[in-house]
């Protein structure tokens, strides 16, 4: 039985034709290796080559007189005829190949050409003229073969690709890249009613959450990443069941924060199954304090950033949903600048960035261990930081990062380092755009800056100034975008194997990883228990051992610090010493009624 398959030239070339055929058509799938037509040396010279060149090709092409012969010049009747041959074996042509020192393509191409002459010898022209061919030639980048596999893969399953900026938090052997946030909830009584009110509630307004055309909000939380050829897709997870996902923690009740912690700790190395959406929720019984309920949510960095958890923890979570407010990151106009900003200082930034010496001390350089602990202080009041700020003409996250820089020098002093040396942080930058959210996506759109935080400054108040200008310094430069257009360029042109290599390349650096995500406003219940404070903690890059993050709720402020026990031990110290911080920093500005 013949099977004639006819597809516009529109939508795939003979090359995706075939890999489908080869690879995606059969019973048993083929796996695919990665193959590169051009190195990734060689394409950027044919590349710049064939920039000089084309002019000189076109007018060649616009001089050259067209073929004149019975095959090339009389009206076309559209009506076409189709032979081909029997098929024989290519291990002749290979053996002549090899004898004659030339290719199978050559061996081909010869034999079409003695074929036409032989064919136009036949019809009378007894000395035929060379024939001019169009030769398809592949052309494809990793680039190219990505947008091929992703329109197949469209066509044949309707699976999504995982997007360049999704792509780079993609977990893997050395890092698992998952966000681990921490809510404490009041206890409302019965420990295994309360983990069903919240599973009813995450399965309700965000597993099955729906837009007001009846499309699911998150239809990443029913994926789970499956590799293919050239980059990761999103596969439906077709036994998808909320018990998998949100459920209670079995070991023994913690008795005090430092046995939770240690639970925390536990929990956030392990991987998830495979092909099973990579997020949960553990609900942590307690029996210290008020027994409190603690509700650990584990997410693949892959699925969301911190700033699209939040807005789903401020708007949907809820009991009584909050209207979104419009945001405004980046005016439309000033992001047009700062990406053609952007565009010229990337090559720059990565210049400086390869000639930057890494930052070394007892944070960085050792070793890492993979074991976590956690740290984070009890909330205290956001008005504090705003008298500060108000009074310094700096902002919150200028006094925030402040106290954390100061609290790492003391943290350093007290292991015997005297006089320790400014070092590099990666901050976290929202390059979202103007919108005005009624629907809530989850994605990654941030990257990363790196200033030196003012660590060898002395006077707390001067390190508040100095913090404040290198802060404004590297916001101001559009380094967010170049960044995160290096990464997008990079994931996107490059297999997975180097893109990964130039990410690594971007983050090995620097000592600590620091997030400041703005959360809820208002208090909130959830299926009636109330959030009392809550905090997040982002996964460390490379060989970054630290990580620092602030979170506000309900006019709070929780500081949350984790470190990897090779290099940060002990990370309350550093939570103690940043009250010490605020405390000492409150002193040294003028109140409102002019007092010191």
């Amino acid at each position: 039985m013949f099977v004639l398959y006819r597809i516009a030239h529109t939508v795939a070339d003979g090359i995706a034709i075939t890999k489908f055929l080869t690879h995606q058509l059969p019973d048993k799938v083929i796996p695919q290796r990665e193959t590169q037509n051009f190195s990734s040396t060689g394409r950027p010279l044919l590349m710049a080559k064939a920039l000089l060149m084309a002019p000189l090709f076109t007018i060649r092409r616009f001089l050259s007189p067209a073929d004149e012969s019975l095959l090339h010049g009389p009206q076309l009747n559209g009506v076409k005829a189709f032979a081909w041959s029997e098929p024989f074996e290519l291990k002749l042509i290979k053996e002549i190949k090899t004898a004659a020192g030339t290719t199978v393509n050559d061996v081909v191409m010869s034999c079409f050409s003695v074929a036409l002459r032989k064919y136009l010898q036949r019809k009378g022209v007894e000395n035929p003229t060379d024939l001019t061919v169009s030769v398809a030639v592949d052309v494809r980048s990793p680039a190219s073969s990505k947008i091929v596999e992703r329109v197949i893969v469209k066509l044949v399953s309707g699976e999504q690709y995982v997007s360049a900026m999704d792509a780079v938090w993609l977990p893997h052997q050395q890092n698992l890249h998952i966000i681990n946030s921490v809510f404490c909830f009041s206890s409302e009584g019965d420990v295994a009613q309360a983990v069903n009110n919240f599973r009813r509630a995450i399965f309700q307004r965000m597993v099955d959450a729906r837009k007001a055309n009846g499309k699911l909000i998150y239809p990443k939380v029913r994926c789970y990443f499956r590799p293919g050829w050239f980059q990761y897709f999103q596969r439906e997870d077709s036994n998808f069941k909320i018990e998998n996902h949100v459920f209670k923690w079995e070991g023994e009740v913690p008795r005090s924060k430092d046995e939770l912690t240690t639970v925390i700790s536990k929990l956030s190395t392990e991987p998830f199954p495979e092909e099973r959406s990579p997020w949960c929720f553990v609900c942590i019984p307690t029996n210290f304090g008020n027994n409190d309920v603690f509700l650990l949510y584990r997410i693949s960095h892959a699925l969301a950033d911190g700033v699209s958890i939040v807005k789903f923890v401020s708007h949907l979570f809820p009991d009584k949903l909050a209207p979104p407010k419009e945001t405004r990151n980046i005016s439309s106009t000033g992001r047009r600048l700062s990406l053609a900003k952007a565009i010229f200082i990337g090559p720059l930034l990565i210049l400086k960035w390869f000639f930057t010496r890494a930052d070394q001390s007892i944070l960085h350089g050792p070793e890492l261990s993979g074991v976590k602990k956690f740290a984070w202080n009890e909330p205290f009041e956001l008005q504090l930081v705003k008298d500060i700020k108000s009074a310094t003409g700096t902002t919150v996250n200028d006094v925030l990062m402040c106290c954390l820089t100061v609290a790492f020098k003391k943290y350093l002093q007290r292991k015997g380092i005297k006089n320790p040396d400014d070092f590099t942080t990666c901050v976290a930058i929202d390059i979202r755009g103007p919108s005005s959210s009624e629907e809530f996506p989850w994605d990654n759109q941030f990257a990363f800056v790196f200033p030196k935080m003012p660590v060898a400054t002395d006077g707390i108040l001067k390190q508040l100034l100095e913090t404040q200008a290198r802060m404004k310094e590297v916001k101001q430069s559009s380094g967010a975008l170049a960044v995160a257009s290096i990464v997008r360029l990079t994931e996107n042109l490059c297999p997975r194997f180097l893109s990964t290599k130039i990410s690594s390349f971007l983050t090995r650096k620097e000592t600590c990883l620091a997030s400041n995500v703005p959360g809820p406003q208002k208090a909130f219940t959830v299926r009636g228990s109330l959030l009392k404070y809550a905090i997040f903690f982002p996964p460390h890059k490379e060989n970054m051992g630290v990580g620092l993050s602030i979170f506000t709720y309900a006019g709070q402020v929780i500081i949350g610090v984790q470190g990897d026990i090779s290099v940060l031990p002990d990370p309350e110290t550093v939570v103690e010493e940043f009250g010490n911080a605020l405390s000492e920093m409150a002193k040294c500005v003028p109140h409102r009624n002019g007092s010191v």
